[in-house]
């Protein structure tokens, strides 16, 4: 059962670079063959200020984290088993470039019980993670709901 006394709790910082390399691969898993995800003279041909950085990339720092995600589900309180991802959103508020360092730090923003559709109840986590560049800006900031269900 998660504790909603979470609230606020900081789950850690990840640092974790934003690779040429890792982008080629996210751009080939969308099916995108186009040489502007890795290439940096392809993408100032296309008009990019360097290789442009696709809004799901931050989702990597979540493998840099000590035991994965997995590791931060156990520090909420919940049961890996029953956990689904409700809901993922991007804030940018600064351009993210490949070649950066980025540290991520998560916290929890909210925590709700309510009862699910098909009887039973569930718990919503919302949690954020803010993406600070080397020079200290926040680039991007991402919103996730976690949901447990009930047992």
């Amino acid at each position: 059962m998660i504790d909603p006394d979470i609230v606020g709790t900081d789950l850690g910082t990840v640092c974790f670079p934003v690779d040429r390399s890792k982008l080629a691969e996210l751009a080939r898993s969308f099916g995108d063959p186009d040489p502007v995800w890795h290439d940096p003279q392809a993408a100032r041909d296309a008009g990019f200020e360097g290789v442009p950085v696709p809004p799901t990339a931050t989702v990597i720092a979540d493998h840099w984290r000590p035991g994965g995600a997995s590791e931060m589900i156990d520090a909420i309180g919940a049961d890996l088993a029953r956990v689904l991802h409700g809901e993922a959103s991007w804030e940018f508020l600064a351009p993210l470039r490949a070649g950066a360092e980025v540290s991520a730090t998560q916290r929890v923003e909210g925590v709700t019980t309510r009862e699910g559709k098909r009887g039973g109840s569930m718990t919503l986590v919302a949690l954020v993670t803010d993406y600070v560049d080397g020079d200290g800006v926040t680039v991007v900031r991402r919103r996730d709901t976690l949901i447990e269900k009930g047992a």
